[in-house]
C-alpha cells in the first residue's frame, strides 16, 4: 500500500514537471513563411519593418491606407496561437481605404526570433509601434489618438496588451478568453507560466481613466473558448463591452460567419 501511495506520488510529480516544461508547445504553434506570404503583402502595398528586441530580430508588417493620404486611423492587429501575421494580409476584411495596419508577428511565429511569452509579445509591440514610428516620422502623441487594436483568440489578449500600454481607445476583440487559467484543470493552474489576463488588462485600462470601447465576437458554439467566457467580460465591463453572439458559430470559423458584422464594427 505504501509503495502504491510512493508510486502515485511520483507520477503525479513527473506528470506534473512534464506539463511545466512542456506547456510552450501546448500553447504556442509557431509557423514559418513562404513565399507566397510576402507575394500576398506586396499586392497590398505593404512592406516589412524588422528591429531589435531582447528576443532577437523582430518583424512587423505595415499596410499604409489605399489612399495615400496620413492614415485616419491605425489598428495592431494579432493573430491567433497557430496563425501568423501575414495571414491577415491573406484574409482580412474590407476596411476603410483611409486606415493603416500593422500586422504584427509574436516570438518565432514566422520570420521573427526568440519564444513568446506575455512579456516578450509586450516588448514585441512596443518595438512594433517605435519601429514604425520611426519609418513614417510620427510621434507618440500624434500617434495615440488613432490607435486601435484587433485580435483573435490569444490575439485578443496581445490587443488588449497592447490597448492598455499605448492607450487605444477603441478595440475589435475575437472569442476572448477572460484569464488564461480558467481554461486549464484547476490543480494545473499553479503550473501556468503564461499568464495571459485579460481580465487584469481591462481593469487597467479602466483604472487608467481611457475611454475605451471594444466589440466583442464570439460563438456560441466554441469549444476551445466557451462563450460564457465573453458573457462574464461584458458583465463585469458593461461600460466598456458591447458583446455579439455569433449564433451556431465556433473558434475559427467565426472570422467567415461574422465577416460582414467585424468589418462593419473596424469601420464604425
Amino acid at each position: 500500500m505504501v509503495s502504491l501511495v510512493i508510486a502515485t506520488v511520483i507520477v503525479g510529480v513527473v506528470f506534473a514537471g512534464l506539463v511545466f516544461l512542456i506547456q510552450d508547445s501546448l500553447i504556442y504553434h509557431p509557423r514559418r513563411y513562404t513565399e507566397d506570404y510576402f507575394e500576398n503583402l506586396k499586392r497590398t502595398g505593404g512592406e516589412e519593418l524588422a528591429f531589435q528586441a531582447d528576443q532577437g530580430k523582430q518583424f512587423v508588417y505595415v499596410i499604409p491606407p489605399k489612399t495615400g493620404a496620413p492614415p485616419e486611423e491605425v489598428w495592431l492587429c494579432f493573430s491567433g496561437n497557430g496563425g501568423t501575421a501575414l495571414d491577415w494580409a491573406v484574409h482580412f476584411y474590407p476596411h476603410p481605404e483611409e486606415d493603416a495596419f500593422l500586422l504584427i508577428d509574436y516570438p518565432g511565429y514566422g520570420q521573427s526570433e526568440g519564444e513568446p511569452s506575455p512579456k516578450a509579445i509586450e516588448e514585441t509591440i512596443l518595438g512594433a509601434v517605435t519601429a514604425y514610428l520611426a519609418r513614417t516620422g510620427g510621434k507618440m502623441k500624434e500617434l495615440r489618438p488613432k490607435l486601435r487594436v484587433f485580435g483573435h483568440s490569444i490575439g485578443a489578449a496581445s490587443a488588449l496588451i497592447a490597448a492598455r500600454e499605448l492607450g487605444a481607445e477603441k478595440a475589435v476583440l475575437i472569442s476572448p478568453f477572460g484569464r488564461m487559467k480558467d481554461l486549464i484543470a484547476p490543480p494545473l493552474r499553479p503550473l501556468l507560466r503564461h499568464r495571459f489576463d485579460n481580465v487584469e488588462s481591462l481593469e487597467r485600462i479602466a483604472d487608467s481613466g481611457l475611454t475605451f470601447k471594444a466589440d466583442v465576437f464570439h460563438g456560441t458554439r466554441d469549444s476551445v473558448i466557451p462563450y460564457s467566457m465573453a458573457v462574464s467580460l461584458s458583465e463585469d465591463f458593461p461600460s466598456m463591452i458591447t458583446l455579439h453572439a455569433v449564433e451556431g458559430a465556433g473558434h475559427n470559423d467565426i472570422l467567415d460567419a461574422a465577416a460582414g458584422e467585424i468589418a462593419a464594427a473596424m469601420g464604425e
